[in-house]
């Protein structure tokens, strides 16, 4: 993931995870692009959240990374967390609340002081709300079939959120307001 960097807006940056060894350690890294060692390491995992299958999200201001981990090594427990790269202590801030889900997926794009994620904690994937700051996600929709992808669209003024769900005999492309209601 590249990207610059609010500390050096002249030096891209790279946003990387993996860390070589006798164990597998995944780890956020400030790598400068035109190569040479790590300038940063951000934060590693470690046994009680382990960093999988997943990818990295920023703020509009590039001054927080987003994540996702899994608690304990548990792929049935996949929380969603933040890390301010502003701060000089780079606490991991656990912003969903631990929940029985195998995956919460950050749709980039801004919502004010709110995100919005897929999570199939429902059963099946569905769009959720919370606030960055941390607590309860607000689901969204309560589609009853999985929810193929999603995307934050900034037009006319206002956040959309369109969702695809695939079937093997058609996709329905929807266009939804930020609060889930139904425009198209």
């Amino acid at each position: 993931v590249l990207r610059t960097m609010p500390e050096s807006p002249s030096a891209p940056r790279f946003l990387a995870g993996y860390e070589g060894g006798e164990t597998f350690k995944s780890c956020v890294e400030i790598i400068s692009v035109d190569g040479g060692p790590v300038l940063e390491t951000v934060v590693c995992d470690a046994p009680e959240r382990t960093f999988t299958w997943g990818s990295i999200h920023f703020t509009p201001d590039d001054g927080a990374i987003f994540f996702n981990a899994n608690l304990a090594s548990d792929r049935a427990r996949t929380q969603l967390l933040r890390v301010d790269l502003t701060a000089k202590d780079r606490t991991i801030v656990q912003i969903t609340e631990d929940a029985a889900r195998n995956q919460v997926g950050l749709l980039d794009g801004e919502l004010g002081e709110g995100y919005v994620a897929v999570s199939d904690e429902s059963g099946f994937n569905n769009l959720f709300v919370g606030p960055l700051a941390g607590g309860a996600m607000t689901q969204l929709t309560t589609f009853e079939e999985e929810l193929d992808d999603a995307y934050l669209l900034q037009a006319d003024g206002q956040t959309h959120i369109v969702a695809i769900l695939r079937r093997p005999w058609e996709s329905e492309l929807m266009l939804l307001g930020a609060d889930g209601v139904m425009k198209h």
